[in-house]
């Protein structure tokens, strides 16, 4: 089984890549970033104005570490940059396009069983356990999460891009995002959400101690 997260958020990559057994890390370099600790006056879901977006030499730098740990790194370009303009933002839309894309390019690329997680949540032994007993099912792993569009409700979502896909619904999953990006379903429906109802995720993993970076704070199951 490969261990991949795709960035994204940059923050707290090198806590998530020993604490969750990461094998795989995908970089977009049109949309990797450090995150600002500064969510005071943030009254949305959208970054601070002073977070710092990574360049080439940035990019470069962390893939060379990265690689030193063992990892395999892919560094690909959704050409998706980070747009907060207009009503709704145009970002609502770009954020489900870029993840529809980044997911592509990971399962053209792998040949395995995959366990996605995302780029600032935190998993643990139980977890690891679970799909060891459910592996031949798609699995999603429930975490905390802002409960958008509002911006201060922490809820338990269980049907993210946090999940165990079995190497046999490769196919079916590709498929999938393939509808959802020629079909423009992003327009009314988020990727995750999309996933998992086509899929027909069945086998939710809730266990304890399942750890997410919300506006730099740290919210555990």
């Amino acid at each position: 089984m490969r261990v991949v997260t795709f960035a994204g958020n940059m923050t707290y990559i090198d806590e998530v890549i020993r604490k969750d057994k990461v094998t795989d890390v995908y970089i977009d370099k049109s949309y990797a970033y450090i995150a600002s600790p500064k969510w005071d006056n943030v009254q949305d879901s959208y970054l601070p104005v002073d977070t710092v977006f990574l360049n080439a030499s940035d990019i470069e730098k962390i893939t060379n570490k990265f690689t030193s740990y063992g990892v395999h790194v892919v560094v690909t370009d959704t050409k998706i940059p980070y747009d907060v303009r207009g009503v709704p933002p145009k970002e609502v839309i770009n954020r489900r396009m870029r993840i529809a894309k980044m997911l592509s390019v990971i399962l053209n690329e792998t040949n395995d069983d995959i366990l996605f997680v995302d780029s600032d949540v935190l998993l643990n032994d139980d977890v690891f356990a679970k799909i060891s007993s459910t592996y031949d099912e798609v699995s999603s792993i429930c975490i905390p999460a802002l409960a958008k569009p509002l911006t201060s409700y922490i809820f338990t979502f269980c049907y993210s891009t946090n999940f165990y896909l079995p190497s046999k619904r490769h196919d079916m999953l590709l498929n999938v995002l393939k509808q959802y990006v020629e079909r423009k379903v992003y327009e009314l429906y988020p990727v995750d959400l999309y996933i998992h109802q086509t899929l027909n995720t069945k086998n939710v993993i809730l266990v304890k101690g399942v750890c997410h970076y919300i506006r730099s704070k740290l919210y555990c199951t």
